[in-house]
């Protein structure tokens, strides 16, 4: 079944691109290891006790050989795993609204009036995407967190010596996510996601210059690369507001009684 809108969804066309030179170097030695450990426990106690809910402006711009695409909303977030991206017209009206978590997606279109839902696997495949996007941790990565609930399994140096490299247990989706951290800052620089050692996600975060070490920093910039016809996708956040008070009752949408309601098979 192919859908309309593939444009808007172009955004989010993040596919793997080649093979790229390993980042990572050797092992920890017992030291580094040990350093490491109290670094990962740390960064894991401050983003657990960190504001589970982020709104914020976000704008989307994806560019390879064969051109260039953006978009612009607003987001909101709920660790770990409640999305909503609303595209507004210029007069404030939605255009499209994408709700995501756990269980699965909702996908407003107000020029065809329509309500899509699906699991999140149903909607990469019913909109060509990788599998990779089907992943329910997305409010963790937007807001640069640990997956909650994780030890790490290995610890190694990174060769421009950033930090150190996390490699984390593999998921049931058979996905393994490495993380490098900045000791000096207690904060994520760098997230890939691998399957059978092949990286199909890469995210680099970077954050705004503070005098002070902040615990909850949300990064304003996060580029994905390494995509397929290479394409490097950037996300830029602002007017980033974190907050205690959401429910999971914001991250459903509505369904207008003049709209047709289509579940994907």
């Amino acid at each position: 079944m192919k859908l309309p809108l593939r444009n808007i969804f172009f955004l989010f066309l993040f596919i793997l691109g080649g093979c790229t030179p390993r980042p990572w170097g050797n092992l920890a030695t017992a030291l580094q290891e040990e350093s490491g450990k109290k670094l990962f426990a740390t960064l894991q106690s401050h983003h657990n006790s960190c504001p589970p809910c982020l709104i914020a402006d976000m704008k989307i711009v994806a560019e390879n050989h064969f051109g260039h695409r953006a978009v612009q909303g607003y987001i909101e977030l709920m660790a770990p795993y409640s999305l909503k991206f609303i595209v507004n017209n210029p007069f404030g009206q939605p255009l499209f609204a994408f709700a995501g978590d756990e269980k699965g997606f909702q996908l407003l279109n107000t020029r065809d009036r329509l309500i899509t839902k699906g699991t999140l696997d149903q909607f990469c495949t019913a909109f060509d995407l990788p599998t990779a996007l089907a992943n329910n941790n997305w409010p963790l990565w937007l807001m640069a967190r640990l997956p909650r609930n994780t030890t790490p399994l290995s610890i190694r140096t990174d060769k421009e010596n950033r930090g150190l490299w996390f490699f984390l247990p593999e998921s049931e989706n058979n996905k393994t996510e490495l993380l490098l951290v900045d000791p000096s800052k207690e904060r994520i620089l760098t997230r890939i996601i691998q399957e059978k050692e092949q990286s199909v996600l890469r995210l680099d975060y970077s954050y705004p210059e503070q005098k002070q070490r902040q615990h909850c920093q949300q990064p304003t910039g996060i580029v994905i690369s390494e995509l397929d016809f290479g394409t490097t996708a950037t996300i830029t956040i602002s007017h980033e507001e974190q907050s205690d008070n959401c429910h999971s009752k914001q991250f459903r949408i509505p369904t207008p009684g003049n709209y047709t309601n289509t579940t994907l098979r």
